[in-house]
């Protein structure tokens, strides 16, 4: 005998009903068999997030699972700012979040959904990870080589702007 879609780490007892008669003018008889059996309990899963790389405009991450029974899987990855959603993942298999402002604080939260099938339903598994997007560095704006002449002043213009966030957009002469 087998029955099946029973609770995952549950007693439950067997009673077997036998009604017999012994052809003696006493009718039927019934005796009864008992057992207590236990189901399998379902292993819960277990999941980590981990910071991956942190660069100026994206930042990148794993999770790692083990779910041996099988009975959860990742329900949305978001990036929140300030505890307010600011992009969520497309495919649960992103695994980097892109445009981001440089030098600023976010949080990376998994949601993992998972049924131990042990009658308590669908549960959440929620892991977090701060990280931080790396600094862009404010360019150095540099006059050198400075000649004068009686009618003329010449120079050479140094940027140095390793994070190309701008470029020379005009050049004057003033008199003080």
């Amino acid at each position: 005998r087998r029955f099946t879609e029973l609770l995952s780490g549950q007693a439950y007892n067997v009673r077997v009903t036998y009604e017999y008669d012994l052809n003696d003018g006493n009718g039927n008889r019934i005796i009864y068999g008992n057992n207590s059996i236990s189901t399998i309990a379902k292993t819960l899963p277990t999941v980590t997030l981990t910071k991956g790389g942190e660069y100026q405009e994206f930042l990148t991450f794993s999770i790692s699972e083990n779910d041996p029974n099988s009975c959860g899987s990742v329900n949305s990855i978001k990036l929140l700012k300030n505890n307010s959603i600011i992009q969520t993942a497309s495919t649960v298999s992103q695994r980097q979040f892109t445009g981001l402002l440089s030098n600023t604080s976010y949080t990376i939260r998994l949601d993992y959904r998972y049924d131990l099938n042990d009658g308590f339903g669908e549960q959440t598994i929620l892991r977090t990870v701060d990280m931080k997007t790396v600094a862009k560095t404010t360019p150095i704006v540099e006059i050198n080589n400075i000649v004068s002449g009686t009618d003329y002043v010449s120079f050479e213009i140094d940027v140095y702007d390793i994070d190309n966030l701008g470029g020379v957009s005009s050049v004057g002469l003033y008199q003080d």
